[in-house]
């Protein structure tokens, strides 16, 4: 008996023995699959990988050809204007510079006044001035600068500063261009009052406002008895005469215009 417990442990452990050698044979067989199973997944990543670098190159090849294409084009246009620049101004027809007026001609032209000839002759009648302290003197001095300037502002096509505007500068010593420009006036009427018993005297002077020179002056003395019938007696006398000065003027300045485009046309044909 004991001898056959022997021989059965015996037989169970080559049974065993006998059983594990398969297994391990199929493990060390199994084990290839499994590795092989482990290394496509990376593999995979790697095929993904170079293609979205081709497709990556692609793009930068692309975008690069466009940029260049772009790049190229300008620099063409560019070059092209320069030329045709190049070319119009080396063709180009010299302008000859306008001809300079004589010296007789540039000294009319600067006496010429710039004011067009169809604009209206402005005009500011300055405070008359009183050469006495009396104040009958004085009221008889204001009243006439009021009726020379009611009555010029009547002459058609003349234009006469308000009363109230050149009142202020009566007393005021200042230089007549200065008032001109202030006032935008061409012409200055300016002048004075002097009386002595019955007569009065009553003198007028037409100035040019931009040259300060006297355009048209004079002198009027008759008695005094009726103030009134002085006054528009006088300021008839002067509004005609200054209407025929003013007249003569703009005539004149028609001849030196003329003489100022007859010196530049000689002087432009002469060249």
């Amino acid at each position: 008996m004991p001898v056959t417990g022997e021989a059965e442990h015996s037989g169970f452990l080559s049974c065993m023995t006998t059983q594990t050698l398969p297994s391990e044979s199929v493990a060390a067989t199994i084990a290839p699959v499994s590795t092989v199973a482990t290394a496509t997944p990376e593999v995979e990543e790697q095929k993904r990988e170079k293609k979205r670098n081709k497709v990556r190159s692609a793009w930068i090849s692309f975008v690069g050809r466009i940029i260049a294409q772009f790049v190229g084009a300008s620099a063409s246009i560019l070059l092209g204007m320069a030329l045709l620049q190049k070319y119009q101004t080396a063709h180009a027809t010299p302008v000859e510079p306008p001809p300079s007026a004589t010296p007789a001609a540039q000294h009319a032209a600067g006496s010429v006044r710039e004011r067009g000839l169809s604009a209206q002759p402005s005009l500011a009648v300055l405070p008359l001035e009183a050469f006495s302290t009396e104040p009958a003197q004085k009221h008889l001095a204001a009243a006439m600068t009021e009726t020379l300037i009611t009555a010029l502002a009547q002459v058609e096509g003349m234009r006469v500063i308000s009363r109230t505007s050149s009142m202020t500068y009566q007393g005021v010593p200042k230089p007549l261009p200065d008032i001109g420009r202030e006032l935008g006036v061409d012409l200055i009427l300016e002048g004075s009052v002097v009386r002595a018993g019955d007569r009065v005297r009553v003198t007028a002077q037409l100035i040019d406002a931009q040259t300060d020179e006297h355009i048209w002056a004079r002198s009027y003395g008759r008695p005094a008895r009726d103030t009134l019938a002085f006054q528009d007696a006088i300021t008839a006398v002067i509004v005609r005469d200054l209407t025929i000065a003013m007249k003569l003027r703009e005539r004149q300045l028609l001849t030196r215009r003329g003489e100022v485009s007859g010196a530049r046309y000689d002087a432009s044909a002469g060249q």
